[in-house]
């Protein structure tokens, strides 16, 4: 993903390179890798706000080095074998913004489609990559990955699109957790690349979500309760639906009747001597586990191997199918 002038130094030089190497016996491509490197990087940076610094960073460490190493890093206009360039000169695709109305939904899952529209590239390439910067304006939601939107996107991803159908779903998922917010516009920001092996990305769009009608405007939050479990020491516990539902105190009730959708782990005790684990991994705040997950009986307690009296904790919200919204 380099651009052409860069491109063009790279083979004059490594031409250069290894023509001196057939007479001396000595190739070193140290200085030519490490160009190559910061040329990567720098169109990986362009047009991206946050990264401004880091580019200009970048162009100087190129140009420096450009100036320091005349005799190996050959100047742009250099000749090299006829036909070197043609597979190398690439440009970078064009896409266009996007909004998506994600209607009465919380949870929406993105298509190819939603990020490559008007594609185009004057090369003919193909898309290949998605780099989602997952800041969120206004932040009604958020996003997630994972096989059921479970992993937070806390950092820039990179999401491999290529050879898929723009019908195709990918692993990027966006969560409406403020439902009271109709008609309020979430963003983010991404940017798609050809797929040459001189891939290069599209200037920085953005995809704009918003929520044109409610699906809770007449449907209530469920109430929950608490429970306490008593387990000899050594035990290993499966924490079944029905302790998360009947045998609270009070008992989870929905005005509308909907069933539990899931629970959500808010806080691990630090005084803790037993562990809870969920699908064999520790559980972790922010957890999010289905009813189905509950039906699985994924989530286990296994009590410390001690002969004293303790206690484990865990603070959880619930969520019912209907309103979706989070209630402790």
């Amino acid at each position: 993903m380099i651009n052409r002038t860069a491109a063009q130094i790279l083979i004059t030089s490594s031409v250069k390179a290894y023509t001196i190497a057939t007479k001396t016996g000595k190739l070193n491509t140290s200085v030519i890798a490490l160009y190559n490197m910061l040329a990567y990087y720098l169109e990986f940076t362009r047009g991206i706000e946050e990264w401004n610094e880091v580019h200009a960073f970048l162009l100087d460490k190129m140009n420096s080095l450009v100036y320091q190493h005349p005799i190996i890093l050959c100047n742009y206009k250099s000749k090299a074998p006829i036909g070197t360039f043609t597979s190398l000169i690439n440009t970078a695709p064009t896409i266009s913004d996007n909004i998506i109305d994600i209607a009465g939904n919380t949870l929406y899952q993105f298509k190819v489609s939603d990020l490559t529209l008007n594609y185009n590239d004057a090369e003919n390439h193909r898309y290949k990559f998605v780099v989602v910067n997952p800041l969120l304006l206004n932040a009604n939601g958020t996003l997630f990955t994972g096989s059921t939107g479970t992993v937070p996107v806390n950092n820039p991803i990179i999401i491999n699109i290529e050879g898929k159908a723009s019908s195709d779903l990918i692993n990027l998922f966006y969560n409406r957790t403020n439902l009271s917010a109709f008609g309020v516009n979430d963003y983010f920001n991404f940017r798609v690349s050809d797929n040459p092996i001189n891939y290069l990305y599209s200037a920085s769009h953005k995809i704009d979500i918003y929520a044109s009608v409610g699906n809770n405007e007449t449907n209530a939050p469920a109430t929950i309760g608490d429970i306490t479990i008593y387990k000899e020491n050594r035990a290993t516990t499966i924490l079944t639906l029905i302790m998360f539902t009947s045998s609270l105190t009070p008992p989870y009730n929905d005005p509308e009747m909907d069933l539990i959708d899931a629970i959500r782990i808010d806080e691990v005790s630090t005084a803790n001597v037993g562990e809870f684990y969920f699908n064999g991994n520790l559980v972790q705040v922010g957890d999010i586990i289905t009813r189905e997950d509950l039906i699985a009986e994924l989530l286990i307690h296994t009590a410390p191997n001690i002969d004293a009296i303790s206690s484990d904790v865990i603070n959880f919200s619930a969520r019912d199918e209907g309103s979706l919204i989070w209630v402790n």
